[in-house]
């Protein structure tokens, strides 16, 4: 049995100044000041029964889990919003406090049935459940309660999977196909009002191959495909408004997206030299995607809502090359990725397809021997592009730098000591203004 607590809190005090511009005329402004009160408890429980068999029954299994985790915020904010289109000014000061908590539990039972010396097959059933509860309120600064945006709001959803799994593995080949059936509920309740009842049945199949075709080289495909089914607060239908410009809720119609997942590799390693190669494709197609539907209203505000899209494309590249120099003492790591993503959003209930291109090249030296120094430099240069359909004008391509450094030493067994330091520029593109982040970290223990 295993088990485990946390706790956490927080507060803050933010300022908040944002303006729209449109052919560099003035449209809108919302100054904005807030305080921001939260702490946070979470509990987790796993146990685990392991049997082994007789016969070509090898073994049995059966895992439990229980967790349960709790939030309060408070947030306090003072609005000043200028909408210049109708020469409008509106002042407000409000509170919302949200108490949430959700509760999970699960069992998982499987069994190993061996088929022939070099074959298993691994039948099992997962069933579970999670409940996530949200209390808001919300009041004016005289404690004038706003019914319509003081929700509670209750998402239960329930599953189960039976599935099975056969494996096959050799001394350099190892392959895995599963597939499951997952069937899940999903009730929602508002203010004690059913609002959603909805059933839903997928098939969810997975496949990994691995294939060690000499000393340190290696091949290897995986596919697999999930559910990511939608949270609470996105599916909340009740309306935050500390954003006077950008009004935000979810959906209770929402429901899960579906995943599939392809990915392929290629490792080399020379144990002589300790040099290593990797390089991997991966692609992630998703149904009934969970994006974003803007509404702009005459005043130039803007309401956003959560929707299902009908689909999401993604793929990326990576390229991993690290060797010694020894006479240097150093090793040296570069890294080479891209990226791209395809995605659907609404405005005005017209299509907006996003497209982003990342391209990223990174660079780390260290030192090889560690006795008692540890050194670590390094640094990032990223360059991003985004196009819009909808709207040309905010297409946008900018480049991303950042620096790293990481020092450690360990005089004996009994004292550490460590510094670091990150420096990160965001290009004028990325802010409307190029902004360098420093950071410094330093540890004595």
């Amino acid at each position: 049995m295993f088990g485990g607590a946390s706790l956490n809190n927080g507060s803050g005090v933010n300022s908040l100044s944002t303006e729209s511009l449109e052919n560099d005329v003035l449209m809108n402004n919302l100054y904005s000041t807030s305080t921001d009160k939260s702490n946070g408890m979470s509990v987790n429980s796993r146990a685990t029964y392991l049997k082994t068999g007789k016969s070509n029954w090898k073994l049995f299994k059966i895992n439990a889990n229980v967790s349960y985790s709790e939030s309060f915020s408070e947030t306090e904010w003072h609005n000043i919003t200028r909408y210049f289109a109708v020469q409008n000014e509106i002042i407000d000061d409000r509170y919302q406090n949200d108490e949430s908590n959700t509760l999970s539990y699960s069992a998982t039972a499987s069994a190993t049935l061996k088929l022939s010396s070099l074959l298993y097959l691994v039948p099992s059933l997962t069933s579970g459940v999670t409940v996530e509860t949200i209390d808001r309120l919300h009041s004016l600064s005289n404690d004038d309660v706003i019914e319509d945006l003081s929700p509670n709001f209750n998402r239960q959803y329930s599953y189960a999977r039976p599935g099975l799994s056969l494996k096959r593995n050799t001394q350099k080949t190892q392959i895995d196909f599963s597939a499951r059936i997952e069937y899940l509920k999903l009730l929602n309740t508002l203010n004690n009002t059913e609002t959603e009842n909805n059933n839903f049945l997928y098939f969810i199949p997975s496949f990994s191959w691995r294939y060690e075709y000499s000393t340190g080289k290696r091949l290897g495909f995986n596919y697999n495909s999930s559910l990511n089914a939608p949270s609470a607060r996105q599916l909340l239908p009740v309306a935050n408004t500390i954003n006077s410009l950008q009004i935000y809720s979810g959906n209770s119609s929402l429901i899960p997206e579906y995943r599939h997942n392809v990915r392929f590799n290629w490792l080399m390693y020379d144990q002589f030299s300790q040099t290593s190669i990797f390089a991997s494709l991966s692609g992630t197609y998703t149904e009934d995607k969970i994006n974003f539907s803007r509404t702009i209203l005459d005043n130039f505000a803007q309401e956003i809502r959560l929707i299902n899209v009908k689909d999401d494309y993604s793929a990326r590249g990576d390229f991993d090359f690290s060797t010694p120099f020894r006479k240097l003492g150093i090793d040296l790591n570069a890294r080479l990725s891209e990226s791209w993503n395809r995605g659907l959003s609404y405005v005005n209930e017209t299509e907006n397809i996003n497209t982003n291109y990342s391209h990223t090249l990174s660079l780390y030296l260290n030192n090889r021997k560690k006795e008692k120094w540890d050194l670590m430099v390094g640094g990032k240069i990223q360059y991003s592009d985004a196009k819009y359909s909808v709207q040309e004008s905010l297409n946008r391509s900018y480049f991303n730098t950042s620096a790293y450094t990481d020092l450690s030493y360990t005089p004996s067994e009994k004292w550490y000591f460590s510094f670091s330091a990150d420096i990160t520029r965001y290009d004028e593109q990325s802010f409307g203004e190029a902004v360098n982040i420093p950071i410094l970290r330093a540890e004595i223990s």
